[in-house]
C-alpha cells in the first residue's frame, strides 16, 4: 500500500489514542520510531487494530490495550500528543471525567 505524504510534526515520539482511530498516525509517522498506545474498551476494536497495523506494516510501532479510559493510567509527560475520539464522553461520571482531564493535563 502506497504512503500518503507526512502531514504530521515527524518531532511526536510517543501519542495515545483511544483505539482505533490510530492506523492513519502510525501510518505517517513510522518512519521516526513513533510509538502509539491505543487503548479502547472492546478487544475486538483492540484486535481489529492490530490486524490493520499488520495490513499497514506498521505493527511495529502499535501497541493495543483493552481498557476502560477511566482506568487507564496516564504518566505525566509520557506522551507527546493524546488522542481522545469518543472516549471522554463515556466515562462513568462527571467526576472521573473531570478527573482524567486532570490528569492527562501536560505541563511544560
Amino acid at each position: 500500500m502506497k504512503r500518503r505524504e507526512n502531514t504530521l510534526d515527524s518531532r511526536v515520539e510517543k501519542i495515545r489514542d483511544s483505539g482505533r482511530n490510530s492506523i492513519f498516525i502510525a501510518d505517517q509517522l513510522a518512519g521516526n520510531g513513533c510509538q502509539i498506545d491505543c487503548v479502547d474498551i472492546l478487544e475486538i476494536a483492540i484486535e481489529k487494530l492490530r490486524a490493520n497495523a499488520r495490513e499497514h506494516g506498521i505493527s511495529n510501532c502499535i501497541y493495543g490495550y483493552v481498557d476502560t479510559i477511566e482506568h487507564y493510567p496516564i504518566a505525566e509527560n509520557l506522551y507527546d500528543m493524546i488522542i481522545a475520539i469518543s472516549a471522554l464522553e463515556h466515562v462513568e461520571s462527571r467526576e472521573v471525567f473531570l478527573n482524567k482531564l486532570k490528569e492527562i493535563h501536560c505541563t511544560p
